[in-house]
């Protein structure tokens, strides 16, 4: 009888003891969807002049292309803030109370 109890509170142990070892063993799971590290577009750096590639305008959303980062409304590029995007613009923001407003199509103008 006590090497049956012995045998139950060890088997007991055993069991208790697996989801402890699965997790040291198994590897962390990750979100195939997250985007590589690096790409926050929070986190932005521009160098040269900010340029207004594409604007993307859905139901629900609306990002644009500034030198061929993604960014919304609420993201920081080159010391900005982007504050609005429109159809054909977009408004920034700086950091010493600076207005930026960059078009997507710039007019063309003929020379003569």
């Amino acid at each position: 009888m006590k090497k049956m109890n012995s045998r139950v509170k060890r088997f007991i142990f055993f069991v208790a003891l697996l989801p402890l070892l699965s997790a040291v063993v198994a590897p962390p799971l990750v979100d195939p969807t997250r985007p590589p590290d690096g790409l926050n577009p929070s986190q932005n750096t521009a160098t040269g002049p900010l340029t207004v590639s594409a604007i993307y305008i859905f139901p629900t959303y609306r990002f644009a292309m500034i030198n061929n980062l993604p960014v919304k409304v609420g993201d920081r590029i080159g010391g900005f803030t982007i504050t609005n995007i429109t159809s054909y613009t977009v408004e920034l923001f700086g950091t010493q109370n600076e207005k930026l407003v960059l078009e997507l199509v710039t007019s063309i103008k003929h020379a003569r």
